[in-house]
């Protein structure tokens, strides 16, 4: 069992779709395919069924995903802390994330990463797409996690980590409450708390934002004084008074990105290392 072949089923396990994962891992589809048929070789029996559009685990890749996710863990952060080894020295990390995504979503891999990193220098800055985007261009940012955008520059190297749908967040006992999802139409009659982040252009046409705020807790006040509703990943932890319903949009993805072709320091090489290892529960 080679670690790229677990890596190539995280991914598939992740997205449950051949050309999502192989994108993620970037390989081609033919190659993903041939690695996880190695795969199910070595482990004596099917891992994925297909069925037609549909991927699924089968009972064997159910109990074979927490083992071999633990496992890959595991090698990469070993991995990292390998370069680190005798070194007593500050290992900064820059870390730039997306306004509406929580730094919650760090937790996991900064758990794993700090123990390896004894003098890690942690810094964390919430700005757009566009602007994280630039900053780590200009050197400023190591890596950013955001909601990818239609179009990223060419010179950044991304990785999807998983696939996320969007809410919408409004007080306890609004009209639309009863809903089990809400239809991106009703947005439109709706007065939105708008956003300084790509969310704004992900909900498509809506209704008049007269308020607006850059940080998500900014955001669900307004909510809860009855402002407005507001567009949200379905990630997002909700602030008491708050309720949210899906909306009937595509998923998109979560996306890790650093400059292509620039060296690492060992703390941003385990942090993407950790990054991508970690099985990321797939919220739609």
């Amino acid at each position: 069992m080679e670690l790229h072949q677990v890596r190539y089923f995280l991914a598939l396990a992740n997205s449950l779709n051949f050309t999502r994962a192989a994108e993620a891992c970037n390989v081609t589809q033919p190659a993903l395919t041939k690695a996880i048929q190695r795969l199910e070789a070595e482990l004596g029996g099917a891992l994925l069924l297909r069925e037609r559009s549909l991927t699924r685990l089968t009972p064997l890749g159910e109990a074979m995903l927490p083992l071999l996710e633990a496992s890959y863990q595991a090698a990469e952060a070993a991995r990292a802390q390998a370069a680190s080894f005798g070194r007593d020295e500050a290992t900064p990390l820059r870390i730039g994330l997306t306004c509406s995504l929580s730094a919650d979503m760090l937790a996991p891999v900064l758990d794993a990463l700090t123990p390896l990193f004894p003098r890690l220098e942690l810094s964390i800055e919430r700005l757009g797409a566009e602007v994280l985007s630039e900053r780590l261009r200009d050197g400023a940012l190591d890596v950013a996690l955001l909601r990818a955008p239609d179009h990223l520059p060419d010179r950044l190297h991304r990785w999807t980590l998983y696939h996320e749908g969007l809410v919408l967040l409004m007080p306890t006992g609004h009209a639309l409450a009863t809903l089990d999802s809400v239809p991106p139409s009703t947005l439109a009659a709706l007065p939105l708390i708008g956003r300084h982040d790509e969310l704004d252009a992900m909900a498509g046409p809506c209704g008049a934002r007269r308020h607006r705020a850059s940080d998500e807790a900014s955001v669900q006040a307004l909510v809860v004084l009855g402002l407005g509703c507001a567009v949200a990943g379905a990630r997002t932890s909700l602030a008491p008074g708050l309720i949210a319903r899906p909306l009937d949009l595509p998923a998109h993805p979560i996306v890790l990105a650093t400059i292509a072709g620039r060296p690492y320091g060992a703390a941003v090489d385990g942090f993407v290392r950790l990054a991508r290892a970690r099985f990321w529960d797939p919220v739609r």
